[in-house]
């Protein structure tokens, strides 16, 4: 790559930092509205000026912390009700829809309902908008299969895919907290 975007996430670990992923293209997800918001920047526009052979306009404007909460379901079901109460002070996102069904790891993969994100002067400041959002919220899934039951069909099946138990071994702690710790940091980019 001589010219162009990248993306590289890293996961910090008591042996030292690891590589998750890497790509030659700008962020997914809401990587980019988050830098936007930490930053000023525009990492898609940036992205777009570098292939048409522009020079992107540089140099930070922001200087804050930003950050998003996936929300998962916390267990297995069909999405019944997705709503807001008020006016929560941080942005609310959906990607599940009602009628959706939504299956965890190890029997699914990207079930969120959607997420949260938030931007202000420091991390505890961004914390607390993340926390008040999400206590806006009113979240309903109907468990088609008790969380349980399907678990153990998929450990007697002997699929290699991390199971509940798995998590329980590792010290997570409940089920559904176990997924959210898990897989469903709060990812934070503070602006330096």
């Amino acid at each position: 790559i001589t010219i162009g975007a990248t993306h590289c996430e890293l996961r910090l670990t008591a042996t030292g930092p690891r590589v998750v992923e890497i790509g030659a293209r700008v962020a997914g997800d809401r990587i980019p509205e988050l830098v936007r918001q930490a930053t000023g920047i525009d990492l898609i526009g940036a992205a777009a000026e570098l292939a048409t052979g522009k020079s992107p306009a540089a140099g930070q404007t922001e200087h804050r912390v930003a950050g998003i909460r996936m929300l998962y379901p916390p267990h297995d079901g069909v999405v019944v009700r997705l709503d807001v109460h008020g006016e929560p002070p941080g942005e609310v996102g959906w990607y599940a829809e009602v009628g959706q069904r939504l299956a965890l790891p190890p029997r699914g993969f990207l079930s969120r309902l959607g997420y949260l994100m938030a931007a202000g002067p420091d991390k505890d400041a961004v914390v607390r908008l993340l926390d008040q959002s999400e206590s806006a919220l009113a979240i309903e899934v109907a468990p088609e299969v008790a969380p349980e039951a399907a678990v153990e069909a998929v450990e007697r099946s002997g699929d290699a895919a991390p199971s509940w138990a798995d998590f329980e071994r590792a010290g997570w702690g409940p089920r559904a907290e176990a997924y959210h710790r898990f897989f469903a940091p709060i990812c934070l980019l503070a602006a330096e």
